[in-house]
């Protein structure tokens, strides 16, 4: 029986330290929340990444970061690359103790990615899986949007 409390105990220590949050349309809000209290400094070391791809600043192609994005998110374009080097990519900048926030055209990849960065150890990963078009409408308020691509940080996926 001790033994049996012991492994239960081990297993919520272990898998506890995890955290991966994904937010929907009816939880924009808290999604905002959450990016805002990194902003203020409420908490600290994050990274904000958009998954789609980056377009060009002539073009600004329709549904690429250079057309629209979240002003302080960087851009990998997670269609040109593959685990290994976004993770690689990734952890050359920041440890697996900063937070992690995503974003993608659809919801698609941001479940693909973040299930690759807690496999790699990262500790906090979030992402709005409504995709883009949707944080942008209800969040047009509460979020700075700017277009271009000279703030992207691009990754290796560009």
């Amino acid at each position: 029986m001790k033994k049996a409390v012991i492994v239960i105990l081990l297993l919520f220590t272990l898998t506890g330290c995890t955290k991966v949050k994904s937010y929907k349309e009816a939880t924009v809000k808290d999604f905002v929340d959450l990016i805002m209290e990194y902003e203020t400094g409420k908490k600290t070391g994050v990274i904000y990444i958009d998954l789609r791809p980056l377009g060009t600043d002539e073009g600004k192609e329709e549904g690429t970061f250079a057309e629209s994005h979240v002003q302080g998110f960087i851009n990998y374009n997670v269609k040109n690359g593959n685990e290994t080097e976004m993770v690689t990519w990734l952890k050359g900048m920041y440890d697996t103790k900063t937070a992690v926030i995503l974003i993608d055209s659809d919801g698609t990849d941001v479940r693909t990615v973040a299930k690759w960065l807690t496999e790699s150890g990262y500790k906090k990963v979030y992402y709005y899986e409504d995709g883009f078009s949707s944080l942008k409408e209800k969040a047009q308020d509460m979020l700075h949007f700017v277009s271009g691509i000279e703030d992207c940080g691009c990754g290796p996926g560009e």
